[in-house]
């Protein structure tokens, strides 16, 4: 009888460290366990620029900014400004941005940028050109603004850009991703 009550106490104090130790682990290498989903309101346009708002329970916890401006006199180069800014208490972890004129191929280019991250991905995906990092790294403590040059087909009315992003809560224990989802369809046409 003494020696089951032991065996139950070892295992009980084994789980009271084991768990714990586990779940700090997880925390401080960013291994998230739990997923939750932002509300990414739709975009709201003014002049050239398209704004949103990231919520978490109903709480703004980010904002995502688009500026498309008019090509130069000649040109048919497009620049395009995208922001993506959250609170002081939350870190971004990963964003993917595809632009799409489909039905017709388009180019795209990245300005020149401070930014080094290791695995950046830009190329061309299907008709479309994705840019993705899966792991913003301390670059995702604060704003995250990136300068894109859009070469489009003549033919082309319309961009689409899909945004994928996740971030999460500083603190403690960081067991939760939090992830959000948008589409975009800027009328090119529009521009001029």
């Amino acid at each position: 009888m003494r020696r089951g009550i032991k065996i139950m106490l070892v295992a009980l104090l084994v789980l009271v460290i084991a768990v714990p130790s586990i779940l700090i682990w997880f925390s401080l290498t960013q291994t998230f366990i739990f997923s939750s989903s932002l509300h990414v309101t739709d975009f709201v346009k003014s002049g050239n620029a398209y704004a949103a708002n990231a919520t978490d329970s109903g709480r703004d916890i980010a904002h995502i900014y688009v500026r498309i401006e008019n090509p130069q006199p000649n040109s048919n180069r497009i620049p395009i400004l995208f922001s993506i800014w959250h609170t002081d208490d939350t870190e971004l972890d990963s964003l993917s941005l595809k632009f799409s004129t489909e039905p017709y191929v388009t180019s795209l280019f990245l300005e020149a940028s401070s930014y080094e991250w290791p695995e950046l991905e830009f190329h061309q995906d299907g008709k479309g050109i994705l840019f993705s990092v899966k792991d913003l790294g301390w670059y995702g403590e604060g704003t995250i603004t990136l300068d894109f040059i859009l070469d489009p087909d003549p033919h082309s009315n319309a961009l689409g850009l899909t945004m994928d992003f996740s971030m999460h809560y500083s603190g403690f224990m960081q067991l939760t991703t939090l992830k959000g989802h948008s589409l975009l369809n800027i009328q090119l046409a529009n521009l001029s």
